[in-house]
């Protein structure tokens, strides 16, 4: 996915720099090997529960299979939780390529207080 968005980016003039995640370190070591030829892409190991991935900054966050993994009220805390600069956009998709229903609703329930990853 990073991938397809860096040359998204690049086709329209765009400078980027792109952080991919996942708690499992085999997973980011193959898709280390994947991405070699894409220095703009950069894959770290995190716990998105922990304070240290509390702690990083980004403009836009992209879940792709990945918030179905977690109950609806997991994730409405996690989000209210947040703190910092707030993220521009946060997208999501599941493999039926449907939008995750609570998003939504953790903004509007008295406003997004934090930043999205």
């Amino acid at each position: 996915m990073l991938v397809h968005i860096l040359r998204l980016a690049r086709r329209k003039g765009w400078s980027a720099n792109l952080v991919g995640v996942d708690a499992n370190p085999h997973i980011i070591a193959f898709a280390r090997r994947n991405i070699a030829a894409y220095p703009a892409v950069r894959l770290e190991t995190f716990d998105i529960f922990s304070e240290d991935f509390k702690n990083q900054e980004m403009d836009i966050a992209i879940g792709t299979l990945f918030f179905h993994h977690f109950p609806s009220a997991v994730l409405t805390d996690f989000l209210a939780s947040s703190s910092g600069k707030p993220a521009s956009e946060l997208s999501s998709t599941t493999s039926t390529g449907t939008h995750w229903p609570t998003i939504p609703s953790a903004f509007s329930q008295g406003g997004f207080p934090g930043r999205l990853w």
